[in-house]
């Protein structure tokens, strides 16, 4: 089965421009407020919540490196923008730190990967963990005005990143091992 890569790239650019859309409504439809600040978790037992966006969140940092790799760094900026209209349409409640974050971080996670790009892996989890970090501080300050809780969010995020880059990393040695 031959794969259409040109298909399966703006495919990847339609979820990723259309991914802060689904982190969102995932974000309010999925979750309770359960702080004073009003953070939202699913609430998994009555002690123990979690933030369903946040895998979300990291898949969208490792996505965004591969639109570029893919599609350029020009279509890479557009998507951001576009990524960054739509988040913004969502939801009031969420609508200019979710815009903002997905914005900023995006750009910052975009900066970094174009620094390190000859080095596949590494640009993937170094761009996506600055991103996530980034993205954790822009979101709840102007979301909540509280940090509290960027460690939780920033892990969050970058557990999915780390898992992308160790998969990416697998896949690069398996080809080479498939060529010799």
């Amino acid at each position: 089965m031959k794969v259409d890569l040109a298909m399966l790239r703006w495919g990847a650019f339609c979820v990723y421009v259309t991914g802060p859309v689904l982190t969102n409504l995932a974000y309010l439809s999925l979750t309770d407020q359960v702080t004073a600040t009003g953070e939202r978790l699913l609430m998994v037992t009555s002690t123990f919540g979690v933030d369903p966006s946040l895998p979300l969140i990291g898949m969208l940092l490792c996505l965004r490196d591969w639109v570029q790799a893919t599609l350029g760094r020009m279509v890479t900026c557009a998507a951001i923008c576009i990524g960054t209209a739509l988040s913004a349409l969502v939801s009031p409640e969420v609508a200019a730190a979710s815009g903002l974050a997905f914005l900023v971080s995006e750009s910052v996670d975009f900066v970094c990967y174009t620094f390190l790009a000859r080095h596949k892996s590494l640009a993937i989890l170094l761009s996506g963990l600055l991103g996530a970090m980034v993205d954790s501080a822009v979101f709840l300050g102007i979301a909540f005005g509280s940090m509290v809780t960027w460690g939780d969010q920033t892990i969050g995020k970058v557990a999915t990143v780390v898992i992308v880059a160790i998969a990416f990393r697998a896949s690069q040695t398996q080809m080479v091992v498939a060529r010799a």
